[in-house]
């Protein structure tokens, strides 16, 4: 009997025993968070933004203002005294006339000035740049009464934007002008500037009217450009007062004609 008892009382430890640890990894898994349970879904998380330095800036379009090499400034004040001295050289005796030729002081001054005005329109070419001083260089010797320095002066406002002030100034010295070489440079330079249309419909009427014989013809020759329906008018007008075997008629007739022909008008 004694035996039977020891024999339940070891097999009833061994079992106790043997449960525990069961036991135990059941709540170990019971208890577990949720990330040990099993395999989780994979997660999708949103990429981060690409690096700042990856970014490309916006494109500034804005142009910069170019700085301009220390030369450029030394060279524009050599050729704007070498200017002012040309302009003060008949009153200074640095061109002189002589018994020979009493006008070669004239031409002296006229040399220098064409000579110092090219430069400084080379000067700004080559830097490919203008200001306000170019533009009242250029403005001041469109008056000049010297032929091939007012010349050299229109050839520089036609290198440079438009500048109305400019316009206004050469129109006026055209006025009495028997340049027809210097008319025939402005006749392509003036119509930059519509907003001009009427004072250079004004200029070229007077001129047929009274003009010189070159000057004339040659605004009659070039007007073309100019004809449109509000001035048609005022041209046939004139042209009906001219003699009618003269050259500037002859010239003015072909303009009109040809411009009717390209607008289809009787």
């Amino acid at each position: 009997m004694i035996k039977k008892l020891l024999f339940i009382a070891a097999v009833c430890a061994i079992a106790l025993y043997l449960w525990q640890p069961w036991s135990q990894g059941e709540v170990a898994d019971a208890t577990a968070p949720a990330s040990q349970a099993g395999p989780q879904p994979p997660v999708h998380k949103p990429q981060k933004e690409a690096n700042s330095k990856d970014k490309q800036p916006a494109p500034d379009n804005k142009q910069q203002a170019r700085s301009l090499p220390d030369e450029f400034y030394q060279q524009r004040e050599e050729i704007i005294s070498a200017l002012d001295q040309a302009k003060a050289c008949q009153d200074t005796g640095e061109c002189a006339s002589s018994e020979d030729d009493p006008r070669a002081a004239m031409f002296e001054q006229e040399k220098r000035l064409v000579a110092a005005l090219k430069a400084l329109q080379e000067l700004y070419a080559s830097h490919q740049f203008e200001d306000e001083q170019l533009a009242a260089i250029t403005g001041e010797y469109l008056t000049s009464p010297l032929g091939r320095v007012q010349y050299q002066a229109l050839e520089m406002m036609q290198q440079q934007s438009p500048v109305t002030d400019n316009a206004r100034i050469l129109l006026e010295a055209l006025d009495d002008s028997y340049d027809d070489k210097v008319m025939e440079s402005a006749l392509t330079e003036l119509q930059r500037y519509p907003e001009l249309n009427q004072t250079i419909d004004g200029l070229f009427i007077k001129n047929l009217r009274t003009g010189s014989f070159h000057v004339s013809r040659t605004i009659a020759q070039g007007i073309g450009p100019y004809l449109n329906q509000d001035n048609l008018d005022a041209y046939e007008a004139v042209l009906d007062k001219l003699p009618g075997q003269s050259a500037k008629a002859r010239f003015l007739s072909a303009s009109i004609s040809s411009y009717k022909k390209s607008n289809n008008i009787d």
